[in-house]
């Protein structure tokens, strides 16, 4: 859903906190700008919130400080994370070749 909704790199939803929501905007920093073939700062950026994403957000259990926990109540790591998605794509039976589009 965080994905989905806001177009955000996998590492930066990672690092995204509860206190980074605010019931209208979701902000954080972008640790990967790129600006003309060279990076940049990290660049702050506000998300206005979809509807669907509210309910999405306002609905989940708080079980840390951070938005996305596996299911140890742990934050993820990023080899977990892509683990369980590919396991995830591989249990929905998604081509191989969206798999790694979308990861």
């Amino acid at each position: 859903m965080l994905a989905l909704w806001t177009g955000q790199r996998e590492g930066d939803l990672l690092k995204l906190k509860w206190s980074d929501y605010d019931g209208q905007y979701i902000r954080l920093v972008q640790s990967k700008t790129i600006r003309h073939g060279k990076r940049s700062k990290a660049k702050r950026v506000t998300i206005p919130v979809s509807r669907p994403l509210k309910t999405y957000l306002d609905s989940s259990k708080k079980r840390g400080i951070y938005i996305l926990m596996n299911t140890r109540d742990q934050p993820w790591t990023e080899d977990g994370f892509r683990s369980s998605w590919g396991k995830a794509f591989d249990t929905a039976g998604i081509n191989e070749d969206l798999k790694c589009c979308v990861a």
